[in-house]
This record gives structure tokens, C-alpha cells and sequence, in this order.
């Protein structure tokens, strides 16, 4: 038998529908301006790089993504357009992860440990992979 939801669980869906909605939004919106500052202020990737990259050869150093979170805010406050959508690509892979976090909170809150603990185990696991992998 399924008992209804609680009144607290209920919000923390609608919180947690929120916080995705509106990362969504936040992150198409940063994509899409540093679509437009392509536009304005030129740059981006020329035919060549892309067919190199395709192809698996080595990037022109013009091209290279960041290597440090120094290097990339430097971008950012060059305002370079490939900074600005990589933020915003940022925005959406961190998304799920503070989802997890945020369930982390409401399951402590509800007191509901073996839920706790595989959100905690799936925290871990998120965390680990998105600090210590490596592109390919």
C-alpha cells in the first residue's frame, strides 16, 4: 500500500523543480550570448580546427580549452565568447549534481538513512568523476 506524500516531500520536489528549471534557463542563456558575442567580436573555431578535431589530430593552440579554473575566469573576464558558452555547458553538467546534493539535504531532514546513504554513495561517485576525470 503507497501512502501519500508528505507535505515536506512535496515541497522539495517543487524546490528541486526550480532549482533544474531555472539552471536550464540560466545556462541556455549563456550558451546563446556567447553564441551572439561569436557574432559580434568574431573568433570561434575555423573549418580547419574542426576537421582536425573530428579527424582525433591535435587542436591548434588557439582552440585548446582551458586547462585551469584561473586561465578560464581570465577568459571569462576577456569576455571570450568560447568561455561564455563553456560556462554555461558548465552550468548544465552541474546541474544533476546539486540535484543529488539538494536530495542529500531532504532525505537528512526527513530522517530517512537508507536513502541518505545511497544519495550519499551517488554524491560521492558524482563528485569524484566530474574532480578527478579526465577528457579524453
Amino acid at each position: 500500500m503507497k501512502t501519500a506524500p508528505t507535505q515536506e516531500l512535496r515541497q522539495a520536489e517543487v524546490v528541486i523543480a526550480y532549482v533544474l528549471r531555472y539552471g536550464v534557463l540560466v545556462s541556455a542563456f549563456l550558451i546563446v550570448v556567447g553564441f551572439v558575442l561569436t557574432l559580434i567580436v568574431g573568433g570561434g573555431v575555423s573549418h580547419e580546427s574542426l576537421r582536425s578535431l573530428i579527424q582525433g589530430q591535435e587542436m591548434s593552440q588557439s582552440v585548446q580549452p582551458p586547462s585551469s579554473f584561473l586561465q578560464f575566469k581570465q577568459e571569462l573576464t576577456q569576455k571570450n565568447p568560447e568561455a561564455v558558452i563553456a560556462l554555461g555547458l558548465l552550468c548544465l553538467i552541474i546541474l544533476p549534481v546539486l540535484r543529488v546534493a539538494m536530495t542529500v539535504f531532504f532525505f537528512l531532514f526527513e530522517r530517512d538513512y537508507l536513502y541518505l546513504t545511497i544519495t550519499l554513495f551517488v554524491l560521492t561517485i558524482l563528485l569524484t568523476s566530474l574532480f578527478l576525470g579526465k577528457s579524453i
